[in-house]
């Protein structure tokens, strides 16, 4: 049995690395681009009138310096709450913009949504963890919250709808993305993904919306039943997109999910259309009141651009039969049955 490696003192040496890291990752978080403004103080020891290092990542809370900031991050909770101050701070620059006749209730309407980010964050949390279901149910306590942020509200304008939407839309959008993944199990046993597949790839791995995928239902079930099997399994999946593209039509992923399940309706060319939608809305530097889209501009349009490919081959499969004009349904099914037979080669 091998011996552990181990410092003069005893300690662990991978251990030690362990903490190493954990320690830069910590202080990587500490930005020193505060302010220096003696009205600051530290958040831990209260301390004024000398340099002040910001949490960067939300950016709301100040320190003297890295043992101030380590004991919040440790001892003060502030690991748990970070990311809702994330969402909080750009929640309060988006509000202070907003006020500009001073009638808004910021800190109360910071207050009601402060309840929502939390649930949100929990819910990212599970998100992460692949447990969809318990995702899912702290989005939807997330929603409910935003109901009473709205009752907040006394004096509603434009702006402040396009705040409570880009929120929104996120959250609906995710709870898609979970509505997805819940129904992989159910897709395998309505025999909506092909067997010799699942062969050699774990269930969880498989893009749902591969185009080789849905073509091979096609060829398999025929179109008419491979649409209307997918149309009651995507039920709560297609709610939860056009309920994000209600929210907010002006950010590029809610027209790219409502793309992703009509594709997956075998509606190609609904797919495409929203995929449109999806890149002016990527190329739009101010089209989202809250989220800086410029930032994620690049990974945007090559996400569209992926999801574009696979429209595009289902696509090339269904409309070479059109041409024929067959009237009958029937004959249209095996049209399609006769080009893929000629045209498809093994998935895989």
């Amino acid at each position: 049995m091998a011996s552990t490696a181990r410092r003069p003192n005893g300690e662990n040496i991978s251990s030690s690395r362990r903490k190493q890291n954990k320690a830069r990752r910590m202080n990587d978080t500490v930005c020193p681009t505060a302010s220096s403004d003696p009205t600051n103080f530290c958040f831990v020891c209260k301390k004024g009138g000398v340099p002040l290092f910001q949490c960067s990542r939300c950016q709301s809370f100040f320190y003297c310096g890295k043992t101030c900031q380590t004991k919040h991050w440790k001892e003060g909770g502030h690991e748990q709450n970070c990311p809702v101050h994330v969402y909080l701070n750009k929640d309060f620059q988006v509000l202070f913009k907003l006020n500009r006749d001073g009638e808004l209730p910021v800190l109360r309407l910071l207050d009601s949504s402060a309840d929502a980010q939390v649930h949100r964050v929990a819910g990212n949390k599970l998100f992460a963890e692949r447990d969809f279901r318990g995702a899912l149910e702290s989005y939807e306590k997330a929603i409910s919250h935003w109901d009473c942020v709205r009752g907040q509200i006394t004096k509603n304008t434009a702006d402040i709808e396009c705040w409570m939407g880009a929120n929104l839309a996120r959250i609906h959008s995710n709870c898609c993305v979970c509505h997805l993944e819940m129904d992989r199990a159910k897709w395998m046993g309505a025999g909506l993904l092909p067997p010799e597949l699942l062969r050699d790839v774990p269930l969880d791995k498989i893009p749902l919306h591969d185009a080789k995928l849905i073509i091979a239902d096609v060829r398999t079930n025929g179109l008419q039943r491979s649409k209307s099997r997918r149309k009651v399994s995507l039920s709560a999946a297609l709610e939860a997109a056009k309920t994000a593209l209600e929210s907010s039509q002006l950010w590029w992923k809610s027209n790219y999910r409502f793309a992703q399940v009509t594709l997956l309706m075998v509606e190609p060319k609904e797919a495409m259309k929203f995929l449109e939608h999806a890149k002016r809305g990527a190329n739009e530097e101010d089209s989202d009141v809250q989220y800086n889209i410029v930032s994620e501009k690049k990974s945007a349009i090559k996400t569209i651009e992926s999801l574009e490919s696979q429209v595009k081959m289902v696509l090339m499969a269904l409309n070479e039969t059109y041409k024929e004009k067959e009237s009958d349904e029937e004959q249209k099914e095996g049209s399609i049955q006769k080009y893929l037979d000629a045209n498809m080669t093994k998935i895989g």
